[in-house]
């Protein structure tokens, strides 16, 4: 490992968080899919070279449930009007005309920030009130008057309704960097788990040290620099790791931790401007429900995305569809993604109250019947996505900027590391960037924000 030694702090049992898979009877499940759809070249080569014909391109159908109908997600031209019966049609168009003639009777339109003044003012209000504003209301669990305007910028794949209809006038669509159709989709056979475990025998085979069921404590600091961590072990006693400048030359903390959480391992010395700034920042969670079910691709789709807050869960995934090898032959098992916080109701319902909330909508739109259940279980996860409140990106300034300027050997990255909505290929592409740089960490002092730029805008 570049002649680095390695020692790993993982909080659960096993590696791999939100990327890994676990095993229930004859069944493998992901924690949601974790498909991988990449521009990062190399990774690919990477993934391709390592596991061979076990990763697998695939061709992804991916739809919206909508009014007692499917269409394709993302969005595609004239279809997804036509899907609407012709008063929802009307009334779309209409909206999106009447917000032009409003933006301009008061001149040059304004942004105030948020997401719903971002996409009313491209889809108007109607589209907004029936589609988008329920669905992220539903997906981050804050009012969309609260949420940043970068969630649109960055996740809405079709920037405006205009877009919409002459891509489907011109027959060019003019893709937004998260547009699945731009990018070729693959799934390692036995999960997204099977990359993890790849890397973790590496890291072993190579001479690292991986200590599970690890929780982090406190940092301590000489100077700008971190010279040892304290951790609870399984058994609740603490543990040291401390820097040892007569073995090595540098000691470089790379961390994945939620950095609202990391801040506050420093201690009562960092302002409170900054400790401020990390209790204001938060996670949504999810509780996922797993269905068994013993007939194979229930829904005709991968993803199939629900909008309607009839529908407690924001989508489900068909585990089968993605790799059959995770599921018993002529079986398949879904998994249906619910937001929540931690310690709500939802959060605190037990397995059959998430089945019942779930299931009944199903039920009665026909799409899936009990008798067909064979089992079905649940499991949580606490940081599932950073909510980007209005008001966040001043908030992870403070923390970023403090971190930079008060310690010279540490990085943060991944996806509650830096507090950014990304991918699980942008997170292996991160941790290899890392790597790669850590002799310009420690020489030039190059941070996180450096490697990453984009990161930082979202």
């Amino acid at each position: 490992m570049d002649g680095h030694h390695v020692t790993i702090l993982e909080k659960e049992a096993v590696c791999g968080g939100m990327a890994g898979t676990f095993r229930r009877g004859k069944f493998r499940y992901d924690f949601g899919p974790h498909n991988i759809h990449t521009s990062h070249v190399h990774l690919l080569e990477f993934l391709k070279k390592s596991f061979g014909d076990d990763f697998r391109a695939y061709e992804s159908v991916t739809r919206i449930y909508f009014r007692n109908r499917t269409f394709p997600y993302p969005f595609e031209g004239m279809e997804s009007l036509k899907t609407l019966n012709l008063i929802d049609a009307t009334l779309c168009v209409w909206g999106f005309f009447w917000q032009r003639v409003v933006s301009l009777l008061k001149g040059n339109f304004k942004s105030d920030g948020t997401y719903r003044t971002w996409l009313v003012s491209r889809f108007g209000q109607y589209f907004f009130d029936i589609f988008f504003g329920p669905y992220t209301e539903k997906v981050w669990g804050v009012a969309t008057h609260e949420l940043s305007d970068i969630v649109a910028r960055k996740r809405i794949p079709v920037q405006s309704l205009y877009a919409l209809v002459h891509a489907a006038i011109t027959r060019r669509p003019k893709y937004h960097p998260e547009h699945s159709r731009s990018l070729n989709a693959y799934y390692h056979r036995n999960g997204s788990g099977a990359i993890t475990d790849f890397l973790v025998n590496e890291i072993i085979k190579n001479g690292g040290e991986i200590i599970n069921n690890a929780t982090i404590c406190s940092l301590i600091r000489d100077n700008n620099k971190i010279i040892e961590l304290k951790y609870s072990n399984m058994r609740g006693e603490i543990q040291t790791i401390q820097a040892d400048l007569s073995e090595y030359i540098d000691f470089t903390v790379l961390s994945t931790i939620p950095v609202n959480q990391l801040v506050l391992y420093l201690g009562e010395e960092i302002p409170n401007e900054v400790r401020q700034a990390a209790n204001e920042l938060d996670y949504a969670a999810l509780v996922l429900l797993y269905l068994d079910l013993d007939h194979i691709d229930p829904l005709g789709s991968h993803i199939l995305y629900f909008s309607e807050p009839e529908f407690p869960f924001n989508r489900i995934s068909d585990v089968g569809k993605f790799s059959r090898d995770m599921v018993p032959e002529g079986q398949t098992a879904l998994c249906l993604e619910v937001t929540c916080s931690v310690g709500d109701a939802v959060w605190n319902m037990d397995d059959d109250e998430i089945f019942a909330m779930c299931f009944s909508p199903l039920e009665r739109h026909g799409l899936l019947s009990r008798a067909n259940v064979l089992d079905y279980h649940t499991r949580r996860l606490t940081h599932a996505y950073p909510r980007f409140r209005v008001g966040y990106h001043q908030r992870l300034s403070t923390i970023y900027e403090y971190m930079e300027t008060s310690i010279d050997n540490m990085w943060m990255f991944g996806r509650q590391g830096l507090f950014t909505y990304i991918n699980t290929d942008d997170a292996m592409w991160m941790g290899i960037q890392v790597s790669s740089n850590l002799p310009m960490r420690n020489k030039i002092g190059i941070t996180a924000r450096d490697l990453f730029p984009k990161a930082f805008d979202s």
